[in-house]
């Protein structure tokens, strides 16, 4: 896009919103901004501004947005972990012998079953289910589930126009949003 040249000779400008699989591209960039969003206190959205590649990174937080996120991959979490004690309990009694209602289940079938629920629920670079493994085990990712939380909430916006505030940048990109639910709305009508 930087290299696109309108017939006019001016530079195109663009405003995108970063992929979340790039965050970790970001994490230590946003470290300092995400400290000053922690400890705002009045609740409404911060927003910043950081340069990358050359470009504005616009950040744009929202603490309500970010609450729920958390509050819904940790529920998330959660219940796929007590699936898993339930599932790691069956295995354990049909270990000793016990039988129960329904179909015996294997270690491989467990494992399965449950990478399947992780992915689904996109939960697959904070839950490592040990694929390799004989026995059914995973683990939760500190790392990833500390990264996925520092940017909930976050809208990332680079852009190369230098004359739009922060504030303008975020206002244009949610206006197209907006504009985009609108056609899509229309379209599903037709």
């Amino acid at each position: 896009l930087q290299k696109i040249v309108l017939p006019s000779g001016v530079p195109l400008e663009f405003i995108l919103a970063v992929p979340g699989r790039r965050y970790n591209e970001f994490a230590d960039l946003l470290a300092p901004f995400n400290q000053r969003a922690d400890t705002c206190e009045d609740g409404g959205e911060v927003i910043g501004e950081e340069t990358w590649n050359d470009l504005r990174l616009v950040i744009a937080h929202d603490p309500h947005r970010a609450a729920e996120q958390s509050a819904q991959r940790d529920a998330t979490i959660a219940a796929l972990e007590a699936q898993a004690t339930q599932w790691v309990g069956k295995l354990d009694s049909q270990d000793q012998g016990q039988r129960s209602r329904g179909r015996a289940l294997s270690d491989g079938g467990v494992r399965a079953r449950f990478y399947h629920e992780v992915c689904e629920h996109r939960l697959r670079r904070i839950i490592r289910v040990d694929l390799k493994s004989e026995l059914f085990t995973y683990d939760i990712d500190q790392k990833a589930l500390s990264l996925a939380r520092s940017m909930d909430g976050k809208l990332l916006l680079v852009t190369n126009t230098a004359q739009l505030s922060t504030a303008d940048v975020i206002a244009r990109y949610k206006s197209l949003a907006d504009i985009a639910r609108g056609f899509k709305m229309l379209m599903s009508d037709i």
